[in-house]
């Protein structure tokens, strides 16, 4: 159908642009286990007067269940293959289950954060901003206020590791910088 076609051609136009790995990390008030999700959507939205990320996730989603019952979420830039893979795999369980599954939480220290050296390059405590994020479909466009952020590095200016990137179905790393005068 029309649909079909439209929506495939979209998909293999955006498949073509690369998208930052973002895992997104909540704590249910009432759960022991974290729960997260690696997305492909995180984006800054404004910085100032005050800095306001987003991201998309499909519902129902026990990640936003826990960020909904929470109203925070910490987001992690990585650079793991291995940890993109637990959070993608094993990251969430379905709404109602008891959180994530152990090979992503693993991952995880001090309740949000990805433990330093396990494939983190930065991160942003967020507050859950609920009167500005939206549903559109069965997808809901989350919007966080960042009140505090860092790095994995060696002081919290300095980045590390270079965040990967998901594009063409495979994850990469940003490659060379283009001169601007080409």
């Amino acid at each position: 159908t029309e649909t079909n076609s439209l929506t495939n051609s979209v998909r293999t136009l955006m498949r073509q642009v690369p998208h930052p790995l973002t895992v997104v990390i909540a704590r249910h008030p009432h759960q022991q286990t974290p729960s997260g999700l690696l997305v492909s959507s995180f984006n800054t939205v404004t910085l100032a007067p005050t800095p306001y990320v987003s991201f998309n996730l499909k519902l129902p989603s026990s990640t936003f269940a826990a960020i909904e019952a929470s109203g925070r979420f910490t987001a992690s830039a990585i650079n793991s293959a291995r940890l993109a893979r637990a959070f993608l795999n094993n990251g969430t369980a379905p709404a109602g289950s008891s959180g994530a599954a152990t090979g992503a939480v693993q991952n995880v220290q001090n309740g949000t954060l990805v433990n330093r050296g396990r494939g983190g390059v930065w991160w942003m405590h967020c507050v859950w901003a609920r009167e500005k994020s939206t549903q559109v479909g069965d997808h809901l466009v989350v919007i966080g206020e960042v009140v505090q952020a860092g790095s994995y590095g060696a002081s919290e200016s300095q980045v590390d590791d270079q965040h990967m990137v998901y594009m063409d179905g495979k994850y990469r790393y940003v490659g060379q910088i283009v001169d601007h005068e080409r």
